[in-house]
């Protein structure tokens, strides 16, 4: 079934932008023309992002993901964190009775929606992938129950973990979870993926690594013993609401994201009360308030309740911060 869906993948895409798919959940003007790239077969060669589908998984590497699924006894639900072109989504709706794609940039989606018709079986989520109004979505059209994942979205260390603490745990007995792009760790973009898959590791959590012809897919197969694995403490914010009440905070980083933070916080949570900056840098002063360098943070840590990490180096700053023996923090996500 695999390979004659491989083959036979520009008919799927056709297929798509017709009626025959069903009742239409989107329904706009067909493409006269369908190109199909892989990402595997991408360099060098020339394609209209605004039209072509474009799969950024090598075809040999996904081919092996899609015989996996196949085999799998139950495929009611999958989702995928990442749309960007549409085509992996296409595929997948193939194997499953319902797919879930959650993308975070709407022009993504729009692109592919205004030349495709999709029906019942497909449902599109905009939003941050761990946003709790992103994840009440998922929850409400898959039940929080899903035979499959595939993490292809934020390739941050920050994104690819939260998004595995998030979904992980919907994931059913004898599910796959799959994470894209996780064995090149000489790559700049993708790194943090394969630093996370690395810490899995360590976690005792059975990883097989599909590394043919393009970055490398993780699969982890939820069985008896990863059910079990602790996870790491979920030290990510994504809602400010999740902020403790009356919580007296410093952030850490005093740049752009630390100053928005501050001004959010301001706006919508104004019961609790930001006292300083910290910086890995420097001290002096931001606005009307301190900034405190990190090797003296220890003297202040009486006057607050937690550690508000709002940096792009949050990573770093962990390992900093677990040096100064502190354990009361948390990460803003980007995104807030």
């Amino acid at each position: 079934m695999i390979d004659k869906l491989i083959d036979s993948f520009e008919t799927t895409v056709k297929r798509a932008n017709s009626h025959e798919t069903g009742r239409p959940r989107v329904h706009t003007t067909i493409m006269e023309s369908v190109d199909v790239v892989w990402g595997s077969d991408l360099h060098g060669t020339q394609y209209d992002p605004l039209k072509d589908i474009y799969i950024q998984q090598g075809v040999r590497e996904f081919t092996t993901v899609l015989r996996m699924i196949e085999a799998m006894k139950n495929r009611s639900v999958g989702l995928e964190t990442g749309f960007f072109r549409g085509g992996a989504h296409l595929l997948f709706r193939e194997l499953f009775d319902k797919f879930v794609s959650v993308e975070l940039n709407p022009a993504h989606l729009m692109k592919y929606l205004q030349n495709n018709v999709l029906d019942d079986r497909s449902e599109l989520i905009i939003g941050p992938s761990v946003a709790p109004s992103t994840l009440d979505k998922v929850r409400e059209v898959t039940n929080g129950e899903l035979d499959f994942i595939m993490l292809d979205g934020d390739h941050s260390y920050e994104g690819v973990k939260s998004d595995f603490l998030a979904y992980w745990p919907m994931l059913r007995d004898n599910g796959i979870l799959a994470i894209h792009d996780s064995s090149c760790p000489h790559v700049r973009v993708i790194k943090d993926v394969y630093q996370f898959v690395q810490e899995l590791k360590q976690l005792h959590f059975n990883i097989d690594l599909v590394h043919i012809d393009y970055c490398g897919i993780a699969i982890i197969k939820k069985d008896e013993q990863n059910r079990n694995i602790k996870l790491p403490e979920n030290k990510y914010i994504t809602s400010l609401d999740a902020l403790p009440p009356n919580a007296r905070l410093c952030l850490y980083g005093a740049g752009n994201f630390g100053r928005r933070m501050r001004s959010n916080i301001g706006i919508q949570r104004k019961d609790i009360e930001v006292r300083f900056f910290v910086d890995s840098f420097k001290d002096g002063q931001e606005g009307n308030l301190k900034v405190i360098n990190v090797n003296n943070i220890k003297e202040y840590m009486a006057d607050i309740d937690m550690v508000l990490v709002t940096s792009m180096y949050s990573r770093d700053i962990e390992t900093i911060l677990g040096k100064h023996g502190i354990s009361k923090y948390k990460i803003a996500m980007s995104f807030l």
